[in-house]
């Protein structure tokens, strides 16, 4: 039985709240609290509004939108708990192989996202927290693996897990650093070969969600 709905509304609604409609609403928000139609807010403030929209509208849509799947795939998750841990631990992997990219080409020790939560470990630990274990799994997922590798096999399978990769990486990097893009890729591709081996949004998700912890955890008790 297909338990999964077309991949183009979800890529669309995933592309217009994260990427094109963020700017032109701070924007927006910004222009109105200078003109007194709404309380004074500071730009930190109306990024982190948006930003919480974002990361609690988008797996929340996702969870709905794949809702079907999500029930068969958690029926089937029972034989495959044996295999997160290790799974967890071959992204670490391909994340110790992507930092050799990283100090390698781009002559730095950290990535755009440990950057990231660098910084909000010292606004807000309950949103980071719930961003990278909760919201960023789901969303990404949801997006990257499910939504673009589908049930696809052999060739195209493999095309869509290079393409889907490459997206991932690119939503990753602020701007264009040619080792931090490699770091993600090399992590998109276990997870997409993960997804188009398995077919199980549950499995991929947890593997995420756990190797996000385990560089949460890092971020916050190493340099």
């Amino acid at each position: 039985m297909n338990t999964q709905p077309k991949s183009i509304p979800i890529i669309v609604i995933y592309i217009l709240t994260s990427i094109i409609l963020p700017y032109p609403i701070a924007m927006g928000l910004m222009l109105l609290s200078k003109n007194g139609l709404i309380p004074s807010l500071p730009e930190n403030v109306i990024a982190l509004y948006i930003n919480m929209f974002i990361y609690f509208f988008l797996p929340l849509f996702s969870i709905i939108y794949y809702h079907k799947k999500i029930a068969t795939d958690i029926q089937g998750m029972g034989q495959l708990l044996a295999m997160v841990i290790p799974l967890i631990l071959m992204v670490y992997g391909a994340s110790i192989i992507g930092g050799i990219f990283i100090q390698q080409i781009d002559h730095s020790s950290t990535t755009t996202n440990q950057t990231y939560l660098n910084h909000l470990k010292d606004t807000n630990f309950y949103f980071t927290t719930y961003m990278a274990v909760i919201a960023a799994p789901i969303t990404e997922e949801s997006v990257f693996r499910c939504a673009m590798i589908k049930n696809r096999k052999g060739f195209v399978g493999i095309c869509m897990i290079l393409i889907s990769s490459a997206l991932f990486a690119l939503a990753h990097t602020v701007e264009f650093a040619l080792g931090a893009f490699l770091a993600y890729f090399f992590i998109a591709l276990v997870l997409g070969g993960l997804y188009m081996n398995r077919q199980n949004l549950i499995l991929n998700i947890l593997v995420h969600a756990g190797y996000n912890t385990l560089a949460l955890i890092l971020s916050y008790f190493t340099g």
